[in-house]
């Protein structure tokens, strides 16, 4: 009758309150999601995850390149950077990896919390890499491929990622 958005009977169960909160942030407006690799079907199939997710308002931009996806942090400043480890295999192209991008963004001043994802068995090193960079997390493109309970598993900890305002994460840009 006060108007509440959600309530809770004690004891309270950890994974549903952070499940609630999550969806009550996200409900107050879009997540921009700017989803960086290389191969269109990875592309597309990024893209329809976000899109079949009914709880959460998520605006997907794409890019297939590392100049492509600094461009559009610059000019559209998204919530949340999930990135291929390995781009393309031509190292004479500017940011041909995932973590030169993450480094150049950082450069420039841009603090959004990224995800990288990766397909190859020898990614562990790039891995590991990102890792120590700080990335928020690292997927491997096989524990999407499980089904929708890894879909929904991958989309819940990108909401978290995204929204947690206690990560040191809010998206900015420094003059």
């Amino acid at each position: 009758e006060l108007g509440a958005d959600a309530f809770f009977d004690k004891p309270i169960r950890i994974d549903m309150f952070e499940k609630t909160v999550i969806n009550l942030i996200g409900a107050a407006g879009t997540i921009r999601v700017l989803v960086l690799d290389d191969d269109p079907s990875f592309l597309e199939a990024f893209t329809h995850f976000f899109r079949i997710d009914e709880e959460t308002q998520w605006e997907v931009l794409t890019a297939r390149s590392g100049e492509e996806a600094l461009e559009k942090i610059r000019s559209n400043l998204p919530d949340l950077l999930v990135t291929d480890i390995v781009l393309n295999v031509d190292e004479s192209r500017p940011y041909h990896s995932g973590a030169e991008v993450y480094t150049a963004m950082k450069k420039e001043g841009y603090r959004i919390p990224v995800v990288a994802v990766g397909a190859y068995p020898d990614a562990y090193e790039a891995q590991q890499k990102f890792r120590e960079m700080g990335v928020a997390t690292v997927f491997s493109k096989d524990e999407l491929i499980g089904g929708p309970d890894h879909i929904q598993h991958f989309l819940n900890v990108m909401k978290r990622i995204a929204l947690r305002p206690d990560s040191g994460f809010q998206p900015m840009a420094c003059d």
